[in-house]
């Protein structure tokens, strides 16, 4: 009457009939002369043309208001268990919250264990008792310990013992395990999706059981509840590959990202290892990922090239190798026999650390602590002469305390002490380095040179001399070079060799930062907005389905001339801080292609290392005695673990619930 509208919950179709009924009508009616009987109470509307007319007609019908009101009687008795049925009623809620209890503790328990990256069985399925034989496993043991302060679980192991329901098993943990792993997943894509722009990170390893994982993760940037700016890197999967050529790998990606149905036209970069397999420029990964999407940009990961660049270099120049297999062949001598490492740890409390092809950390930690620490491991040596030793350590000792105590040992620990912490800073470090760091590195080696009492003058080599060729007059150059000299000589080559490495495979990175250079804050502030319209003309030229030339440039002159009014702090703020103040200020509306070009840019990743964490925690979920884990266990156990953050904000109610109406159950919950 009024227009407003309002839903007629008594009415129902039936799709076997074709027909509408009147639920009340049909359950309240008594059929004594069934031509007085509306056709909704008893054989149903099917005359559409007339539904308009019959539906008003039955609704202000005396007999159907008090079939409504009789409805609406029972259920309210139902609600309150005040029927005839009252008892059963009574009887199926508490068997009900019976289950419902156990239920929330099993998930409860294998949530733990499956955060924890924990094993569930042990060698049988059977809950042991106190004084018996405990090979049941984590979860039948933490089963049995929660009975002890939880009367609904203490109840059901009795039931099970007499051969009641049990939902104890493997499979029923497989069943929880998986829809807890795709409720988290699937909060992981929804947030991909709602961001839109994402990287893809991918790296191999391979399992205890010799099969190749290749996980998979994704780099976004969302506005999270609080309005602040958030960068996200979420593993999602681990994907058995069972081929690791380029083209391989790329279906196997493109299969990973259609499953999860996330567009590969949204991704804005990739990040891999430097394996030619991932990062060639002809038939890598990357280059046919680029051939489908230009805008997915190419970072090689920053932490594997540098990596690389350090052991290039010495392995580039024979005298480095040889200095570095030195620190590694003392840490061995000591770390080899409990008593050496005793006399070295307990009496010397001297800690040495070992060198690492893989970890450019664990480089800088060996020569640091061998640097920092010379005369402790001498006073080691001067200690261990004094034991009883076989003539193989005597000779093994001779041989190191010999290579210690060489002054171009010394100026070698020196030098690369500051180039491996010089590569943290960089190229501008570097060439500092390479024009004074030097010289002082070596007047700081003949000081400590001099208290440790060695020559402070590198060892003569005898010089070769060169056979000169018919007609040649000039000598060879290189054999009047002092010894002094030539160590500058080898550095410097070692430096110039970094330089090469680090221009090559940072390129991609340099190019892009070059590409997003002017959205810095201190940029936009300082320079002319002339500068800022061509760079800013240039970007949106590369991401034109992303950012409108037009409204780019009215906004970046707005955004220069009025928002810096705000907050006089943003002239000295990151790409990251900018952003977070946009989304905490509400300004993405007002200025949307500035912040979705602020969001591409810090969605580009930097490094794989992500990946690597994850490789971490597949060696825990899967060991030796875990090796025969099947990839959907595996993939629901490192999910939970990995995300674990997303994973504690589930509701076990809702679990419980996709738990029973998966498949039909013994019990009803």
């Amino acid at each position: 009457m009024n227009g407003k509208k309002l839903k007629r919950t008594w009415l129902s179709y039936s799709s076997y009939k074709n027909a509408l009924f009147c639920v009340p009508c049909k359950l309240f009616t008594k059929i004594e002369n069934s031509s007085n009987i509306s056709k909704l109470a008893y054989t149903g509307l099917t005359n559409w043309k007339k539904v308009t007319k019959k539906i008003p007609l039955h609704e202000n019908s005396p007999i159907h208001k008090k079939n409504v009101c009789s409805w609406t009687s029972l259920e309210m008795a139902l609600n309150h268990c005040e029927g005839i049925d009252t008892e059963l009623q009574n009887s199926i809620r508490k068997e009900e919250g019976h289950w419902k209890s156990v239920l929330l503790a099993i998930i409860d328990i294998i949530m733990h264990l499956a955060m924890d990256s924990s094993a569930f069985r042990g060698s049988n399925e059977i809950i042991s008792s106190v004084g018996t034989s405990n090979r049941s496993g984590k979860f039948l043991n933490l089963v049995n310990q929660v009975s002890h302060y939880h009367e609904p679980l203490a109840k059901h192991i009795e039931r099970h013992k007499k051969g009641g329901l049990s939902y104890f098993s493997h499979g029923i943990q497989d069943e929880f395990l998986e829809i807890m792993a795709k409720r988290v997943k699937d909060e992981i894509l929804s947030k991909i999706i709602e961001a839109k722009y994402y990287s893809i990170l991918f790296d191999c390893t391979p399992d205890i059981a010799h099969q190749e994982q290749m996980t998979q993760v994704i780099r976004y940037v969302i506005q999270n509840d609080q309005n602040e700016c958030e960068i996200i890197e979420s593993f999602i999967k681990f994907v058995r590959v069972y081929n690791k050529t380029g083209e391989s790998l790329t279906e196997d990606i493109l299969d990973c990202l259609k499953k999860d149905n996330l567009r590969i036209s949204d991704c804005r970069g990739q990040s891999f290892d430097n394996g030619s397999n991932m990062s060639g420029k002809i038939k890598g990964v990357q280059a046919r990922i680029i051939k489908m999407n230009k805008l997915a940009r190419f970072i090689p990961c920053s932490a594997h090239s540098l990596n690389l660049i350090g052991v290039n270099c010495a392995k580039s120049i024979p005298k480095v190798e040889t200095f570095f297999g030195i620190v590694q062949k003392l840490f061995n001598f000591f770390s080899s026999s409990t008593q050496r490492w005793d006399i070295l740890m307990n009496n010397l409390k001297l800690s040495l650390k070992g060198y690492s092809t893989t970890r450019w950390s664990a480089k800088h930690r060996a020569i640091k602590s061998l640097n920092t620490q010379l005369d402790m491991v001498f006073k080691s040596f001067d200690v261990l002469k004094q034991e009883k030793l076989s003539e193989e350590t005597k000779f093994d000792a001779d041989n190191l305390i010999r290579s210690l105590k060489c002054f171009s040992f010394i100026c070698m620990l020196a030098v690369w002490e500051k180039i491996i912490s010089a590569l943290t800073g960089l190229l501008k470090i570097l060439e500092n380095f390479r024009e004074q760091g030097i010289n002082e590195a070596l007047l700081d080696s003949k000081n400590k040179a001099e208290i440790l009492g060695i020559e402070t003058e590198f060892s003569k080599v005898r010089s070769r001399k060169k056979k000169l060729l018919p007609g040649e007059i000039a000598e060879d150059e290189f054999c009047t070079i002092s010894e002094e000299n030539k160590f500058l000589i080898m550095i410097k080559n070692v430096i110039d060799n970094i330089f090469i490495g680090l221009r090559q495979r940072f390129k991609s990175m340099e190019n892009i930062a070059q590409d997003f250079s002017f959205l810095d804050p201190t940029i936009i502030y300082s320079w002319p907005m002339e500068n800022l319209k061509k760079a800013g003309v240039d970007l949106c030229i590369k991401y034109e389905n992303d950012l409108n030339k037009i409204e780019f440039i009215s906004q970046l002159e707005s955004f220069k001339e009025h928002v810096y009014n705000i907050d006089d702090d943003l002239k000295r703020v990151t790409f990251f801080e900018m952003l977070n103040f946009i989304y905490k200020n509400k300004l993405q509306d007002a200025y949307p292609n500035i912040s979705v070009a602020y969001q591409i840019y810090l969605t580009m990743p930097v490094t794989s290392a992500s990946c690597e964490r994850s490789f971490s925690k597949l060696k825990l979920i899967k060991t030796y005695l875990r090796s025969t884990t099947e990839q959907a266990r595996l993939n629901h156990l490192s999910i939970l673990s990995i995300e674990n953050k997303i994973a504690r904000q589930i509701n076990y109610e809702d679990i419980i619930n996709d738990f029973a109406a998966k498949k039909a159950r013994k019990v009803n919950f």
